[in-house]
């Protein structure tokens, strides 16, 4: 299936991954799976429902409880998308690119002092070399050059997909750096 679906073959990757979950319902990792490639197809009622099959099977898994809200987040969504958001610090307290992803929610609600408040709080948990979420983070805070330059970054070492970082509300504030355009090539992949 992660064949399939590193291939963007999503037709296959579904029946591979729907297999799995066949043989064992109890495991979280096919539904997480599922949810990916259904969200690759921007089949966002279908990702949601296996992303949530996949908390019923770990009520722990953070990366299902952020990829809902980042759904959530993408569909304007934004009071189920911070839920889910809350939800992955309660498991996880330094998770920091939900962090950001809480700053950017309290950006758009003109929320200012909560907003700088997520973005300080994140910022010093980042990594060096997570080159994707610290351009989620400094487009964020409003720092477009820094972020298009870890964006460059991030998609060269392939940390990202270039048709997710083409939706991801977390870089909406750089959308129109002419740096933004020429690395994602000027429109070559779309939301």
């Amino acid at each position: 299936g992660l064949v399939y679906e590193a291939q963007q073959d999503y037709a296959n990757a579904l029946v591979v991954y729907q297999q799995a979950a066949d043989l064992d319902p109890t495991l979280a990792a096919p539904h997480c799976n599922l949810g990916d490639v259904y969200r690759a197809l921007q089949q966002y009622e279908a990702a949601i429902s296996a992303f949530q099959q996949a908390i019923t099977h770990n009520s722990k898994d953070t990366y299902s409880h952020q990829a809902i809200g980042n759904i959530y987040s993408v569909l304007g969504q934004l009071d189920e998308a911070q839920n889910y958001y809350t939800q992955v610090l309660e498991i996880q307290p330094e998770d920091y690119s939900t962090m950001a992803c809480l700053a950017r929610i309290a950006r758009q609600g003109g929320r200012d002092e909560e907003w700088g408040a997520w973005i300080e709080r994140a910022r010093p948990l980042y990594r060096d070399d997570d080159y994707y979420n610290r351009a989620c983070l400094e487009s964020i805070a409003g720092n477009a050059a820094e972020a298009v330059r870890l964006l460059r970054l991030a998609l060269e070492h392939n940390h990202v997909s270039p048709d997710w970082a083409a939706q991801d509300p977390d870089l909406d504030y750089i959308r129109d750096d002419a740096g933004y355009r020429e690395v994602m090539g000027d429109g070559e992949h779309r939301a």
